[in-house]
Order: C-alpha cells, then sequence, then structure tokens
C-alpha cells in the first residue's frame, strides 16, 4: 500500500488530558483497550489544526503499522479543512484515541 507523507500543520488531541478535565462529558475508550489495538483496528483521533481560524476535526484513522508505544495508521476520511487528504499517513499514541470501531 503505498501512503502519502505530508508536513503535519495539525496537532492530535491528548484524550486523556481532556477526559481528566471533563470526564462526565469527554468519554474516551479504556487505557488497556486504547494501548492493546492492533493493525487492521480503525480508531477515532481529533485533529486540531494549528491554524486558530479553522475548526477541529474527528477522523477515523486505520491502523497499519503498531509500535511499543506508538501507532502508525491511515486517514479513511475525507477531512473538511485540514491539508491532508483520505489515505495519508498518521501517527499517533494510545492518549490520542477517543473512540474505536
Amino acid at each position: 500500500m503505498r501512503v502519502r507523507k505530508v508536513p503535519t500543520k495539525y496537532t492530535l488531541l491528548d484524550a486523556e488530558k481532556q477526559h481528566d478535565k471533563h470526564p462526565g462529558t469527554f468519554w474516551i475508550p479504556e487505557s488497556y483497550d486504547r494501548r492493546h489495538l492492533k493493525v487492521g483496528d480503525t480508531v477515532k483521533l481529533l485533529f486540531e489544526p494549528t491554524d486558530p481560524a479553522l475548526i477541529s476535526e474527528r477522523m477515523w484513522v486505520e491502523i497499519i503499522e503498531r509500535g511499543i508505544t506508538r501507532y502508525v495508521g491511515v486517514l479513511r476520511n475525507d477531512p473538511f479543512n485540514l491539508d491532508i487528504e483520505y489515505g495519508d499517513e498518521v501517527h499517533f499514541k494510545p492518549e490520542n484515541v477517543i473512540d474505536i470501531l
């Protein structure tokens, strides 16, 4: 599979910190589940643009590689306002996962 690599113009939300601040309204999957994902799993991440004029986007990413503390996936959504595309490579950590499909 050919994956397009693009310069990062976004950050990924740290879902654990957000959940700690708002436990009643910002649900995330259990830590064990987020840390034991496998290749082929699909997760939702919250992309925050570096340009403050743009809005954040929640998008699905399919895992294609698993490391000890990080994952590599490919974007499975068409972003509305970010400079990335469906199929682009995304690097993330378990603390960035806001949902698991």
